[in-house]
């Protein structure tokens, strides 16, 4: 059976241990609710994140969407 309270509390001792630094929230969802939350590096639930570089990653999957689909002249 899946142990998920060991699951949660490995991630949270790994992450806490550094070796992860740039990771600052993790969020579990199940059915369409958060079942844990957990804040590093001084974040909260009110820490926003610089998302500088996010537009450019979701917009190359888009593209790449586009172009499987054969859609890629409506894409420009």
């Amino acid at each position: 059976m899946f142990d998920s309270i060991r699951l949660i509390s490995d991630l949270d001792h790994y992450l806490k241990q550094k070796h992860y630094p740039l990771v600052n929230s993790v969020l579990l969802m199940q059915h369409g609710k958060i079942q844990v939350e957990r804040y590093y590096n001084g974040f909260t639930p009110q820490t926003g994140n610089p998302i500088k570089s996010v537009w450019k990653s979701i917009l190359s999957v888009c593209t790449g969407i586009c172009i499987d689909k054969g859609n890629d002249k409506k894409c420009r």
